[in-house]
């Protein structure tokens, strides 16, 4: 057991996923087999509220209605993955999208329903019971070779979180379609799988368009004739006078004074925007960004990047990586040792020249630093890892003679005040 652990935490490097294990017993391999040779599911009683029905002249075609959270988990922990045996897609885990989906049961299960976009399934016949036949109050369902076929991650999560904490899952509720392919032709399930699931997504970042910050930043950057995109299917930009949300993200996070910033812009900068109104986008993005650094920063992030890019074609193997993978680190040191010599970045930007030579003895002094350091680990996992680059940090601010203490708790640096310039 040791040994696999250890090997995992060496592939993984402490900061991606690349390998996992679970250990699972005789019954349940037995259970597996099992369920693929009995795959079709009949679900007797699906009670649904506030029913609905789609019809076809004087057949129904589908149902739609409300269903407990909780007789959801039961199908869930009953079925497993044999409930999804015509879906595209398995139930995902721990995902950003799904740990959303949990944080809504644990804190808000009354608005579980109005925040999810609910439950697809299609079995080959549907009945409706007696029961209360007379009125869509509630409505008797059983359903022949069911399967849900939309709405896997939502299922899911309403059954691992029904296993830890049932009180909250029974308040929740959630909305669900129900089609029969009765007498349907035997592509129409495939179709209404495929379709289903290849609507555009939605990104987290897509959400930024609720923050005024982003519309105040547009209507600044206008002013000064620079276009600024923050809302997915704007038109495109012409790179000399404008730039994106992407590039805002990066260039403001490696500015930041905060170290773990550009390392969460490299490791996974989506995560950034998980939250609006927490760290570390409000450290980027607040009522105190000004525009004009904003865009200053990511004109020298441009530089940097074209520079990363030049260097690292005719580049050994060892040095290339560093490049390749700490791009973000190096950019953020970059904008460190700009703050150092004084330059005032809302005003401008200091000459290209002089940001490449500026880049030309950092790269040094992040590869040596790297190479002495963490000589045995490979470099995409050195510049995804905080801690690391904290360390890399430190040797390379007391080279240049600075001192640079580290505070994670309060989230900022503490700096003498003496400077040193390089040239």
């Amino acid at each position: 057991m040791n040994t696999i652990l250890n090997f995992e935490d060496k592939v993984n490097g402490g900061v991606s996923n690349l390998i996992s294990h679970k250990i699972i017993d005789k019954s349940e391999i037995y259970k597996m087999v099992l369920n693929e040779f009995n795959s079709e599911i009949n679900i007797e009683d699906l009670m649904l509220s506030e029913w609905g029905i789609i019809k076809d002249g004087e057949c129904a075609n589908a149902y739609y209605g409300v269903v407990e959270a909780n007789k959801i988990a039961e199908l869930w922990n009953k079925y497993n993955t044999k409930l999804l045996a015509k879906n595209i897609r398995y139930f995902k885990g721990n995902s950003n999208v799904n740990e959303g989906i949990k944080n809504v049961l644990i804190n808000e299960p009354l608005n579980f329903i109005y925040y999810n976009n609910g439950i697809k399934i299609v079995a080959n016949k549907v009945e409706r019971g007696l029961k209360n036949s007379y009125e869509r109050t509630i409505g008797q369902f059983s359903l022949k070779g069911a399967s849900i076929v939309n709405g896997a991650q939502t299922v899911g999560c309403i059954g691992e979180m029904y296993t830890k904490i049932p009180e909250k899952v029974e308040k929740a509720k959630v909305f669900v379609q129900i089609i029969s392919l009765e007498n349907k032709d035997e592509k129409h399930g495939d179709k209404i799988t495929k379709l289903s699931n290849t609507q555009n997504r939605i990104e987290s970042k897509d959400f930024a368009t609720l923050d005024i910050e982003q519309e105040r930043i547009r209507q600044e950057l206008a002013l000064e004739d620079i276009e600024y995109i923050y809302r997915d299917g704007d038109k495109s930009i012409n790179i000399s006078k404008g730039f994106n949300i992407d590039e805002a993200i990066i260039a403001m996070g490696c500015y930041n004074d905060e170290i773990e910033i550009s390392t969460i812009v490299k490791r996974a900068i989506g995560s950034i925007y998980e939250n609006l109104n927490e760290y570390p986008y409000k450290a980027i993005f607040n009522s105190k960004l000004k525009a004009n650094l904003l865009w200053n920063n990511v004109q020298i992030m441009r530089i940097c990047e074209e520079c990363i890019k030049e260097q690292s074609k005719n580049q050994v193997k060892e040095r290339k990586l560093i490049l390749i993978h700490g791009n973000r680190f190096i950019l953020h040191m970059l904008f460190h040792k700009l703050k150092m010599e004084k330059y005032n970045l809302e005003e401008g930007i200091p000459e290209e020249d002089y940001i490449k030579t500026v880049l030309d003895y950092l790269l040094d002094s992040i590869e040596n630093a790297t190479k002495d350091i963490f000589e045995e680990t490979y470099p995409a996992n050195v510049f995804k890892n905080n801690n690391k680059c904290i360390e890399i940090k430190k040797r390379i601010c007391k080279a240049m003679g600075e001192k640079i203490e580290h505070n994670i708790g309060t989230k900022k640096y503490i700096q003498k005040p003496k400077q040193l310039k390089l040239f």
